[in-house]
C-alpha cells in the first residue's frame, strides 16, 4: 500500500484543498505524482477536467489511472512524459508535495514550461525546512526522518521560502500567487514546544515570519505578473487537532454523522471514549486517529455494551497504516 494513500480532505484548509481551489472547471491538467489519485479523482469527477499524469509507483498509478486520460508509470526525471504528451498544452501543471522528491527540481520546472498554455499555471506545494519545529529539534541535536511529514524519508531536496523563491526565478518562472499552511510546533509530527527553549530563543522563533509555515503553496506563470501574497493571520489561529469517529448507519460515512474529540498536543498516552448509546443501527465504524498525518499505536480498541460486556475489536480492525509508534487507547461506549 502506498504511504500517501489517504482520503482527500476538503473540509479543512490543507495543501490539497488550497491547490484544488485554484483549478477552474473544464481544464486540461497535467498532474505529477498523483499517488493513488485522491486529487485526480476530484478534479476529474467534480471539476470535469481532463487529467494526464506521471506516477513512479506502479500500484498507485493503477489506482489513479481510471481518472486520467493517460498516465505514465515512470520517474519524472526520466522525462519519458515529454514524448508521450508532446503537442498537448495544459491549463494547469500540478506538483503537490512532489518537487522535494526530485534530484533536479529546477530542471523539471524549466522543462514543463513548453507544455503550459500561455495563460496557464503551475501549481506547487512544498514543505518548509525552516519550520520552527525542525529548528527546535536541531537545537536538541535531533534530525530524524519519518515515513511522512516535513522530514519524509524519501525527501531529497529541502527548501525555505527564500530558496524556493530563488528556484522559481532560476527556472524562468514568475510567482502569481503564494500562500501557506501554518502549524505551530505542537501541532506537527514532532510534538515539540517553544516551552522547551530559553525565553530569548523562544521569542525570536515565534517572531519569525515563516517559522510556522508548514507548507508553501504557489501558483506560478511563465510570463511576468503581479504577485498576490496571502499569509493571513486567520490561517494561524485556533487550529486544534482532533480524533474523529465516523458512524455508518447504512448510508455510508459522512461528516455530519461523526463524533470529534480534541487531541492534546503531547506525547503521553491518551484515552478517548465515544458515547454510542443512542446509536442502535450502526453497521460499520471508521476511526480517523488525527486530522493530519500521524504515527500511532492502538493499545486497546474496545466496545463496551450497555450491560458492561466488553468486546475487543482489534482482531476486526483493518487499517491503511504504515507504521505505529505512539500509544493511543480508544474506548467506545
Amino acid at each position: 500500500m502506498n504511504k500517501y494513500d489517504c482520503d482527500l480532505n476538503l473540509d479543512d484548509r490543507n495543501s490539497l484543498s488550497v491547490l484544488i481551489q485554484q483549478v477552474k472547471p473544464n481544464s486540461t491538467v497535467l498532474e505529477f505524482g498523483p499517488a493513488n489519485g485522491r486529487m485526480t479523482k476530484y478534479i476529474k469527477e467534480q471539476l470535469n477536467c481532463k487529467v494526464y499524469a506521471v506516477e513512479i509507483d506502479e500500484s498507485a498509478a493503477k489506482d489513479a489511472a481510471p481518472y486520467t486520460e493517460r498516465i505514465i508509470i515512470d520517474s519524472i526525471e526520466n522525462y519519458s512524459w515529454q514524448k508521450e504528451f508532446e503537442g498537448i498544452k495544459f491549463d494547469y501543471i500540478v506538483f503537490a508535495d512532489v518537487l522535494e522528491h526530485l534530484y533536479y527540481p529546477e530542471k523539471v520546472l524549466s522543462s514543463v514550461k513548453d507544455f503550459l498554455k500561455t495563460d496557464g499555471s503551475i501549481l506547487i506545494s512544498i514543505p518548509n525546512i525552516a519550520h520552527n519545529a525542525i529548528i527546535i529539534n536541531l537545537l536538541k541535536d535531533e534530525f530524524n526522518y519519518s515515513p511522512t511529514g516535513l522530514l519524509d524519508d524519501t525527501h531529497i531536496r529541502f527548501f525555505t521560502k527564500k530558496t524556493f523563491d530563488q528556484l522559481i526565478e532560476k527556472a524562468g518562472l514568475f510567482r502569481a500567487f503564494e500562500t501557506a499552511i501554518f502549524k505551530n510546533p505542537e501541532n506537527t509530527e514532532f510534538c515539540n514546544s517553544y516551552d522547551e527553549l530559553p525565553l530569548e530563543i523562544s521569542s525570536y522563533l515565534q517572531e519569525s515570519n515563516h517559522g510556522e509555515i508548514y507548507q508553501l503553496i504557489y501558483e506560478v506563470k511563465k510570463t511576468p505578473c503581479e504577485v498576490v501574497s496571502d499569509f493571513s493571520e486567520q490561517y494561524k489561529i485556533g487550529y486544534k487537532n482532533f480524533i474523529q469517529l465516523f458512524l455508518d448507519d447504512g448510508n455510508g460515512f459522512t461528516e455530519t454523522n461523526s463524533i470529534r474529540l480534541p487531541v492534546a498536543q503531547n506525547s503521553e498516552i491518551q484515552e478517548f471514549t465515544f458515547d454510542l448509546s443512542n446509536k442502535s443501527t450502526l453497521t460499520n465504524l471508521r476511526l480517523d486517529p488525527l486530522d493530519d498525518s500521524c504515527v500511532i499505536e492502538i493499545e486497546s480498541l474496545r466496545l463496551i455494551k450497555t450491560d458492561g460486556v466488553e468486546i475487543e475489536l482489534r482482531e476486526q480492525l483493518t487499517s491503511n497504516a504504515i507504521i505505529s509508534a505512539m500509544r493511543t487507547s480508544v474506548v467506545m461506549h
